[in-house]
């Protein structure tokens, strides 16, 4: 088990690492005890950066930079009256909407109100001035690292998209802060190994509008076949069906969609969830590339099957920049309408034929549908589910 001080290294050098590929080009740090494992994450990144005793200096240099490259950059300071320092530069990047990130460290919750030193309540801290806030948890070995990774990528995300504007991660830590010499390192789970090695971010933003060729995310999904698209609520079941029988791939869609039920589509696979419960169907059927249409869908079985399957490609299509992605594994995310979004995807992409993958799935949803009217015509009795089946049909 690593140690809690090899955990602070690895959270705190994810966080800052994926921060400069989410294109974070500048940091003003003010450092502290606290603030230790973030202080050197920043020294090791090669990110630019200044070092100021003051944290309201360091902070207005932070608002400087973004303000005049246009580019997010972060402030670090350590917990206490240190984060009270920074307000003054919050207010401004609130009312000038300057995409500012700040950093700030705390003691873990077991700390919190207990009288300890250099503790305040940092969490919500700076109120309604800031775009976004988030009080992360101390770091763990038993939570996904993804989620330092997907965390940074939703920062940036709500800091850049309009009204851009300052943005809080509070980060606490637990001593020991820093790994004494020679101690091991955290080790990387495959998934994070993988993105080292990338050199590019690990939930790429994907901004897409009525004048911008969707291209980019089309060259991410062409030619897969071993594809699904789910649809949640917000989804327009029309679209949804288009991109499906565009790709030659399975809908998958939520009860939420509208496009679980009076969908004619070859694509549709509406009893996909139940289709599901069968390991031996779900093992032979993990995806290579999910588009997600609209919110998150309410299935659980269907969340654990694409977590575990972690596709290469999963892009999320919903407008704003919210992160649906409780198994962070999202590599494209998607900010735009999604009706008009997926035309513009079907627009771009070549049609594909419907072959084994969409028959199997089909295959699969219909005999579930079969033994659901065998089931449900053989009661004489009224059930609710039976009720809700014959309400629907």
């Amino acid at each position: 088990m690593p140690s809690a001080a090899a955990l602070n290294a690895l959270w705190a050098g994810l966080l800052v690492e994926e921060l400069r590929r989410q294109g974070v080009a500048f940091v003003a740090v003010s450092p502290g005890s606290r603030s230790t494992p973030l202080t050197l994450a920043v020294a090791r990144s090669g990110i630019a950066h200044v070092v100021h005793i003051d944290e309201r200096g360091a902070a207005f240099a932070a608002l400087g930079a973004a303000r005049a490259t246009g580019r997010p950059a972060a402030f670090v300071c350590t917990s206490g009256t240190a984060v009270a320092n920074a307000m003054p530069a919050v207010v401004e990047a609130g009312a000038d909407g300057v995409p500012l990130l700040l950093l700030t460290a705390d003691r873990p919750a077991e700390l919190r109100h207990t009288g300890a030193n250099q503790t305040i309540d940092q969490v919500g801290f700076f109120g309604g001035h800031v775009r976004f806030a988030l009080d992360l948890p101390a770091p763990s070995a038993d939570v996904d690292p993804a989620f330092v990774l997907t965390t940074a990528a939703l920062a940036v995300r709500h800091a850049t998209t309009a009204p851009a504007g300052p943005v809080h991660l509070n980060v606490p830590f637990r001593e020991p802060l820093v790994p004494a010499p020679g101690e091991a390192e955290a080790p990387d789970a495959p998934h994070i190994a993988a993105w080292r090695a990338s050199g590019a971010p690990y939930t790429a933003a994907v901004s897409l509008t009525r004048f911008v060729n969707a291209a980019p995310l089309a060259d991410a999904i062409e030619g897969i076949e071993r594809g699904l698209v789910v649809a949640g609520e917000g989804a327009d079941p029309q679209f949804a069906c288009l991109l499906a029988d565009r790709l030659g791939w399975p809908l998958l869609p939520d009860v939420r969609s509208g496009a679980r039920v009076g969908v004619d589509s070859p694509a549709a696979c509406p009893f996909y969830d139940l289709a599901l419960a069968s390991d031996a169907f779900a093992a032979a059927h993990r995806p290579d590339a999910v588009v997600q249409i609209g919110r998150l869908p309410v299935s659980k079985r269907l969340g654990a099957f694409l977590a575990a399957a972690r596709p290469r490609v999963w892009a999320t299509i919903a407008a704003g920049p919210m992160r649906l992605d409780p198994a962070h594994a999202v590599t494209h995310h998607v900010n735009a309408d999604p009706a008009w979004a997926v035309d513009a995807l079907v627009s771009t992409l070549d049609a594909q034929a419907h072959g084994a993958w969409l028959h199997g799935w089909r295959r699969a949803s219909e005999a579930v549908a079969g033994v659901l009217s065998d089931g449900y015509d053989a009661r004489a009795a009224v059930t609710e589910a039976g009720l809700a089946r014959a309400l629907v049909r």
